[in-house]
């Protein structure tokens, strides 16, 4: 635990380097950060394992109990934006446990008289899920209808007189055997089963048949496509019980598609570097610009072994599609490093100007990798200039300039989204991926735009847009 916070640490092993995200508050931060971009995102599973010590070694809640845990999982991430136990209840009047309320029957054979919100339903909303050595610190029969989290057992679930004892959980973990969630899935169909860790296709596909929660550390599906569950819309969620491509291709989910927007821009180029450039580009043409013009977006990637640290994802003004062209972008890095602007100015004699390239570092203590609101202002000074700003922000509301302003001497008339991949792709695909989410100009989304689409280059480079933007 974090001593001067209503704090906890987040680690696999006490005390281990090398994680992305260092405190609970930090981690919730983010999540919300992401919420307020897409309000309406699909229903988002978190789960808390409490690990029983923290460096002192002791309990995890010798310091702050679980109450201050429910306020800080509320107080961040807001109550209304939470379906927690008490909602479940709340959605089936007359249910008397969480059992019955989640659409499980008492006796064989009988009807169940409650059930799970839709998908649709729980737009917006997080579900937390406490489990762990201590998970019954947390919540017990006479309290876990008032908890924030619902509590996760784990074990047991082949013993149906031991789950019918324990009406006020519906989380089972690490359920190991196929006959087994094929039993769960017909008995209690209402339960929640996280599957065992599979990490081939086999035993992913024997578990994918029944657990509605798959435990992998096979995340990338480029390399492994067997653990793909997401659509061709990017909708994340496969169909429970079918395996495989069956599993996206279902009908059921096959045409679902997130409530945003936001777009994937995908390229096989060079590099945004040097004196010439070789990269996607999609933009707007603005021949005569405004006064002052305001990008913003949420960046991301897939980061993964196959991607190249430097591969950029950028907002960007330039002057014209030559490579040599001068230009202002703010962007982010593929992978390990955090955000940046970089620009070339105009007329550096008979040579095309190199690149300046300046970094954020890690705003409010915050992993730079983690840090993914991007801004790009844009104000004419002058017949020609125009002075330039890029921004980063944790939570796309507080923003923290990068380097200092830059004045090019050129109008930019082209403006829009850039990316490279210095000639790497991901695996049984031919480009590497950026997404843009809640790309905004002027404060106003741009989702389905028109857009001109090219590669910039003196070699050939393979751009592909796709417009995600469920308003289009």
């Amino acid at each position: 635990m974090n001593g001067s916070l209503s704090d906890w640490f987040i680690y696999h092993t006490v005390a281990e380097g090398g994680v992305s995200v260092c405190t609970l508050r930090d981690a919730l931060r983010l999540f919300k950060a992401f919420h307020d971009s897409a309000p309406n995102h699909e229903v988002i599973t978190v789960h808390l394992e409490l690990k029983g010590q923290d460096t002192e070694g002791t309990s995890t809640f010798a310091t702050y109990g679980p109450d201050m845990l429910d306020a800080t999982l509320a107080g961040t991430i807001g109550r209304q934006n939470i379906f927690a136990p008490g909602d479940l209840l709340a959605a089936n009047p007359g249910s008397a446990t969480l059992f019955v309320a989640a659409g499980n029957a008492i006796n064989p054979g009988d009807a169940a008289s409650g059930g799970w919100p839709t998908i649709e339903a729980l737009r917006g909303k997080f579900i937390f899920v406490v489990h762990g050595s201590e998970f019954q610190k947390y919540a017990t029969e006479s309290n876990a209808y008032s908890r924030i989290a619902f509590i996760m057992h784990n074990g047991l679930w082949d013993d149906d007189n031991f789950i019918l004892g324990v009406q006020h959980i519906v989380f089972w973990a690490e359920v190991d055997r196929p006959s087994i969630l094929a039993h769960l899935r017909s008995r209690f169909p209402g339960l929640i089963l996280r599957s065992k860790q599979a990490d081939d296709s086999a035993g992913f596909g024997l578990l994918q048949a029944g657990a509605n929660l798959l435990l992998t550390d096979k995340v990338d599906f480029h390399v492994n496509p067997w653990i793909r569950t997401h659509n061709a819309n990017l909708f994340p969620f496969g169909r429970v019980g079918q395996i495989g491509d069956a599993s996206w291709t279902n009908n059921s989910v096959v045409n679902l598609k997130e409530d945003a927007a936001f777009y994937v821009l995908k390229t096989y180029s060079g590099d945004l570097d040097g004196n010439k450039d070789s990269f996607s580009y999609v933009y707007s043409s603005t021949p005569s610009p405004t006064p002052r013009d305001s990008w913003t977006a949420l960046i991301a990637t897939v980061s993964n072994g196959t991607t190249h640290a430097w591969g950029k994802g950028l907002l960007m003004a330039r002057t014209s599609l030559d490579p040599s062209s001068p230009y202002f972008a703010v962007g982010r890095a593929a992978d390990q490093h955090g955000l940046f602007i970089q620009w070339r100015s105009p007329g550096c004699g008979s040579n095309p100007c190199g690149t300046a390239h300046e970094e954020l570092g890690d705003p409010e203590s915050i992993e730079v990798e983690n840090v993914q609101f991007i801004r790009m202002d844009l104000e004419g000074v002058g017949n020609n200039s125009q002075l330039c700003r890029g921004f980063g922000s944790v939570d796309g509301k507080t923003w923290h300039q990068i380097f200092k302003d830059v004045v090019i001497d050129s109008k930019m008339p082209l403006r829009g989204m850039a990316a490279s991949s210095l000639w790497t792709h991901h695996p049984n695909d031919s480009t590497e991926w950026f997404f843009f989410q809640d790309l905004r100009r002027n404060g106003t989304p741009l989702a389905g735009s028109q857009w001109a689409i090219t590669g910039v280059s003196d070699e050939p480079v393979a751009t592909t847009l796709v417009d995600l933007s469920a308003s289009k």
